[in-house]
């Protein structure tokens, strides 16, 4: 089952802006060992 990202709360983006976007932090992780801090919904949260 494929989760769904959280939603913006901001709707206007600025002109050339992609819609979405989209990462991963698997191959840092895997390569070096690195784990992020924060999750996505966290970030997005307090932006």
């Amino acid at each position: 089952m494929k989760k769904s990202l959280p939603q913006s709360r901001h709707r206007i983006r600025r002109p050339g802006a992609p819609a979405r976007l989209v990462a991963s932090s698997r191959k840092i992780y895997e390569k070096l060992g690195w784990k992020a801090e924060y999750s996505l919904e966290q970030i997005i949260e307090s932006a």
